[in-house]
């Protein structure tokens, strides 16, 4: 299965994405508040089954428009350790200093340079510093990468298997209920 394009092609240079790291107990993040609003809706419904889950989260906002919710299923997970031997370890960026990872605020990837990737160590207007993510900067090496991401594999060629400890815990729930 190949992997969806997220953008298409006459768009693509046009895309950034960017993520920002939070720190602890400095800034509350949009997505700490939705997870805190989807906890008290939730907290008195009654849930049978695990599909349930999902309509209890898009109707748990408090303005009329729900939440946009996308189950995840097998299909939709890929194998991305297949790439992995096209990248570096991205220990030094560009001019050689060493990256901290664990101190990285900020990061940035554009599509006119996608395999750079651009961070900071704090959220200021500071210049980003870049690190090169591929292995060889070459056209070659590039066009090899840029055809493996367009066909990744999915992650699980059959449905994951439950484990014994989990069959007996939804059983003795099952039995109990229906006693």
């Amino acid at each position: 299965m190949k992997a969806p394009s997220k953008y298409p092609r006459k768009y693509a240079e046009k895309v950034e994405e960017m993520a920002r790291f939070l720190v602890v107990g400095h800034i509350q993040n949009e997505g700490d508040s939705i997870h805190s609003v989807i906890e008290k809706k939730t907290r008195n419904v009654l849930i049978y089954t695990p599909d349930q889950w999902s309509l209890a989260f898009k109707m748990a906002t408090a303005n009329a428009k729900p939440y946009i919710v996308k189950e995840v299923t097998q299909s939709l997970i890929f194998d991305f350790k297949s790439c992995l031997t096209f990248f570096d370890n991205w220990k030094k960026n560009c001019i050689g200093e060493l990256v901290i990872r664990n101190k990285i605020c900020e990061v940035n990837v554009q599509a006119k340079d996608l395999f750079k990737l651009n961070y900071k160590y704090t959220f200021e207007k500071d210049a980003y510093k870049a690190t090169q993510c591929v292995r060889s900067n070459t056209r070659t090496a590039i066009q090899n990468v840029t055809k493996k991401f367009d066909s990744l594999d999915v992650a699980y060629k059959s449905l994951l298997a439950i484990g014994k400890k989990m069959q007996r815990s939804s059983r003795s729930l099952y039995f109990d209920c229906n006693a």
